[in-house]
C-alpha cells in the first residue's frame, strides 16, 4: 500500500506544480525558457506515476471513473506533447534568432493557454473520478 501512497503523492505534487506553472506562465512572457525543463519532468512524473496508479487501481474496470480518469489523462498527453512540441522548438529558435522574438514569444504564450485549459480538463476529470458511480 506504501507504493500507492507514495506515487499517488508525486502524481498529484507534480501535476500541481505542472498545471500551475503552465497557468502562471500564460500571463507571464518571456520566463518559459527558466521552467521549461522542470515541467517536462514533473509532466513525465505525473504520466508515469498516472501509469502506475491505472494498472494498480483501475486495470479491467472501465466504469464511469475510468472513462473520466482516461479522458483526464488524454488531456494531460495532449497538454504535455503541445508543450514539449512547440514550446521546447520556440526555445530553441529564440536562442538562434534575435528577429523573430515577439512572435515566439506570442507562440509560447499561446501553447500555455490551450495547455492550461487541458490541464483545467484533466485535473477536473481526476477530481470527479473520485466521486462517480
Amino acid at each position: 500500500m506504501q507504493a500507492i501512497q507514495l506515487a499517488l503523492c508525486l502524481h498529484v505534487l507534480a501535476g500541481v506544480f505542472w498545471a500551475g506553472s503552465t497557468m502562471a506562465l500564460a500571463a507571464i512572457p518571456n520566463a518559459s525558457r527558466r521552467f521549461f525543463a522542470a515541467q517536462m519532468a514533473a509532466a513525465l512524473l505525473v504520466v508515469c506515476a498516472g501509469t502506475y496508479l491505472w494498472h494498480t487501481l483501475h486495470e479491467g474496470a472501465w466504469g464511469a471513473a475510468e472513462r473520466m480518469l482516461a479522458a483526464g489523462a488524454v488531456s494531460a498527453v495532449v497538454a504535455m506533447l503541445l508543450q514539449g512540441v512547440f514550446i521546447g522548438t520556440a526555445i530553441g529558435k529564440a536562442a538562434r534568432s534575435d528577429g523573430q522574438q515577439a512572435l515566439l514569444g506570442a507562440r509560447i504564450r499561446n501553447t500555455h493557454r490551450v495547455a492550461a485549459a487541458l490541464l483545467a480538463i484533466a485535473a477536473t476529470a481526476m477530481a470527479a473520478a473520485r466521486f462517480a458511480q
